[in-house]
């Protein structure tokens, strides 16, 4: 089969109106105004010394924050349930993306009136630079804070590219993101989500694995089944959860079919999210723009009911042409090099977020149970 790198055009959703945001400056200008009218003298310095660093540098620093203080900032304001670092949404006529880099915290509810020594803080304190011979410049993190309301995410598992089946189990449906290979394991594997090839969201109890499921083409024949190197997919008391597996690849050329002939690049090295990605679905390309990287995400309906799984460093984007559906869990997410960025996983019924497992975390062997290297495949 011929190998293809075509980038198929989406229409833009109509009716999406462009909104004059405010920006970076005006905000940290009016937040500086405050400041000097509460007595804050040290605040519009912090203020200005954080514009005046290049934006990589301050998304660096945000993520450095949610990975050294995250525990810190949860044990002091309670209400807390997740951090992540990424950029500042403005919610007016739609969700809309700033590019101004910030630390964002998910409550469950906002609350309008609340005392001054209470409010989950505008921005933090934070020491750039400096090294072994100072301590750096003073400068002032902005913060943002989502409302766990607004997500209702679910598993992208209804159309189908491949389906996963086993007697006495309601098929599974989803995407195949590569095929890989294992150190010290003979073939090849094929990577997707733990609910696709395990088929743990209709497995009794849920989460558990359906051992040895076929994976198959809708439109061909079974290429592999599950294979014993997986995450989990758990209840938080009983740990952390891992929505990844790899199936054990019989038929090369079926697999290659059900990957639609996409090459794939190795990732990023060192790993770093661009602004600006596509998620390849079985149907169309999916072009999507960073949001937020969650420390701990725990917002996907896995289970009907009750505490849902954690997973660490789900990356969020949104969606700005196409859409993603049911269907597309295990879709890769790749960069304008067709370097692969991640899995998608999840999403809203509205089909405007996605949510992905990076792709450090999906060449880490450790994360499947295996104690090697997993590397990229891409000769069948």
């Amino acid at each position: 089969m011929a190998k293809r790198r075509v980038k198929i055009k989406t229409r833009r959703k109509a009716g999406r109106k462009l909104l004059r945001l405010p920006t970076t400056s005006q905000k940290a200008e009016a937040l500086a105004l405050k400041a000097d009218d509460e007595g804050e003298s040290d605040l519009r310095g912090a203020l200005n010394a954080w514009m005046a660093i290049g934006l990589k540098k301050r998304i660096a620093i945000t993520r450095a924050i949610v990975r050294t203080r995250g525990k810190e900032l949860r044990l002091a304001y309670p209400e807390i349930l997740s951090i992540a670092y990424g950029f500042r949404t403005v919610k007016a006529a739609g969700r809309q993306l700033t590019k101004e880099p910030c630390v964002v915290f998910m409550v469950a509810k906002k609350r309008k009136r609340v005392a001054k020594t209470k409010r989950l803080p505008e921005y933090l304190y934070h020491y750039h630079g400096g090294g072994a011979s100072g301590i750096g410049t003073l400068v002032a993190v902005p913060t943002d804070i989502e409302c766990r309301s607004d997500y209702k995410v679910r598993p992208h598992c209804l159309p189908e590219f491949v389906h996963v089946s086993k007697p006495n189990l309601a098929t599974q449906k989803g995407a195949i993101t590569c095929a890989v290979k294992l150190s010290d394991e003979s073939g090849i594997f094929a990577m997707s989500c733990h609910h696709v090839l395990a088929m743990s969201l209709v497995t009794r109890p849920p989460g558990s694995e359906a051992k040895r499921a076929r994976v198959s083409r809708v439109s061909g024949g079974a290429f592999g089944a599950l294979s014993d190197w997986h995450g989990q997919l758990v209840r938080p008391k009983e740990g952390s959860s891992f929505d990844a597996a790899l199936a054990t690849v019989d038929d090369e050329g079926e697999l290659d079919m059900a990957l639609g002939g996409l090459l794939l690049n190795d990732p990023p090295d060192p790993f770093e999210i661009p602004i600006f990605a596509e998620i390849r679905t079985p149907e169309e390309t999916v072009d999507v723009e960073y949001v937020q990287t969650w420390a701990e995400f725990n917002e996907v309906g896995y289970f009907s009911s009750g505490n849902q799984p954690v997973q660490t460093g789900i990356v969020e984007w949104l969606v700005t042409s196409g859409q993603v559906a049911g269907g597309h869990s295990g879709s890769p997410v790749i960069d304008e090099n067709y370097q692969l960025l991640g899995m998608h996983i999840a999403g809203p019924d509205s089909g405007d977020k996605a949510f992905m497992i990076k792709a450090d975390d999906l060449f880490f062997g450790l994360s499947f149970g295996h104690p090697g290297e997993i590397e990229l495949h891409n000769k069948f």
